[in-house]
């Protein structure tokens, strides 16, 4: 069974994914989870078994936009 994983989604370090399972797009999963079922789209998922810690939001979305462009201005 294949492991789907949709665009823009973020793996950390040392995360387990077992056979069959879908990440949603955009989601978030954190460092040593072992994901077991589907993750749904623009979630932060976390933990042994993986599971939905809260949705991406808007704001998080134009936070993260904010930092990068200061980032990217202070590299030049």
């Amino acid at each position: 069974m294949p492991v789907t994983i949709e665009d823009d989604v973020w793996i950390a370090g040392d995360v387990v994914i077992n056979p069959g399972v879908t990440i949603g797009e955009g989601s978030v999963i954190g460092s040593g989870s072992v994901v077991t079922k589907s993750i749904p789209k623009n979630v932060v998922a976390l933990g042994n078994p993986c599971s939905v810690h809260r949705e991406i939001t808007e704001k998080d979305k134009n936070d993260w936009e904010a930092m990068y462009e200061a980032y990217q201005a202070s590299i030049e």
